[in-house]
């Protein structure tokens, strides 16, 4: 016989099931850490923009390279995650915005 599960004894299974804890491990992304990123990774990991993306290469703060085929304009613009990460250290030593 089944029985019939009335919507307040859903809403307690479910307030029940938000409080659960766990103390499995906390294991990295699938991806791993990346040494380079393009710009939607670059926004992914670091929430940095395309624009201010070009402007910190441009002045020399963080490593970028373009790789496209040799005589082509377009290419894949890819940015050091290194260079990123110590660009975000010198400015939160330093008290500077990003």
């Amino acid at each position: 016989m089944k029985t019939k599960t009335t919507t307040a004894g859903k809403a307690r299974k479910s307030q029940a099931q938000q409080h659960e804890f766990t103390t499995a491990e906390i294991k990295a992304g699938k991806r791993g850490d990346p040494e380079w990123v393009d710009f939607p990774g670059l926004f992914q990991i670091f929430s940095i923009k395309r624009a201010l993306g070009y402007q910190l290469a441009a002045e020399g703060k963080v490593v970028s390279v373009a790789c496209r085929h040799r005589g082509r304009t377009r290419g894949k613009r890819l940015f050091s995650v290194d260079s990123i990460r110590r660009y975000l250290r010198e400015c939160q030593s330093n008290g500077n915005d990003a």
